[in-house]
């Protein structure tokens, strides 16, 4: 398993959390993305399988050794994305099921040491698809979020139209950036 030094803010938040295990959820951040019409419901996991095995981070995961916050990237998680259909109530009570289970896994705090570090599930109705996610934020913040939803998307319609995946694998894009980082703090 590859091994990795962290960004000085992944240390923070692996501290914080470490010392205060029971305000951890308080790390999480997530969104909903709403999907309308017809959505192949296997689709999404593919998606999502493939960009976990093109990224490091979805398979990062954090420890200690000798004194020292460390990341390890998996060779390979699986992705399991619960997909459950919303049944019997009108759009208030729709809304109200999805708000609730949003909070429900923002509150579900993660085991840093083992990932992945974020969940997802795949809630419809008849009319629309919700996709929602979760993340410790030692892993993502809001803005890649977004990009990672417009990834996952792209990856859907590649999917859904027999296309296959344009992109290989990248190499330690998080060692990558992290190193930058350090960079711009030393400047």
């Amino acid at each position: 398993m590859h091994t990795n030094t962290v960004s000085s803010n992944q240390e923070r938040l692996w501290y914080l959390s470490d010392l205060h295990p029971e305000l951890s959820a308080t790390f999480n951040i997530g969104s909903i993305i709403r999907y309308r019409g017809p959505v192949d419901r296997q689709a999404p996991r593919e998606a999502i399988a493939r960009i976990v095995r093109r990224h490091d981070s979805p398979r990062m995961e954090f420890d200690e050794k000798s004194g020292e916050v460390i990341s390890r990237q998996r060779p390979e998680i699986d992705v399991d994305l619960t997909i459950e259909p919303i049944t019997d109530l009108d759009e208030k009570g729709t809304d109200a099921t999805i708000s609730g289970r949003f909070r429900e896994m923002v509150a579900q705090p993660f085991d840093l040491r083992r990932a992945p570090l974020w969940r997802m599930q795949l809630l419809y109705t008849d009319q629309a698809h919700y996709l929602l996610f979760v993340v410790h934020h030692i892993l993502s913040d809001f803005r890649s979020i977004f990009v990672l939803f417009k990834a996952i998307q792209h990856e859907h319609e590649l999917l859904v139209g027999g296309e296959p995946a344009p992109w290989p694998r990248t190499v330690s894009d998080h060692e990558a950036f992290r190193l930058f980082l350090e960079r711009q703090h030393r400047q």
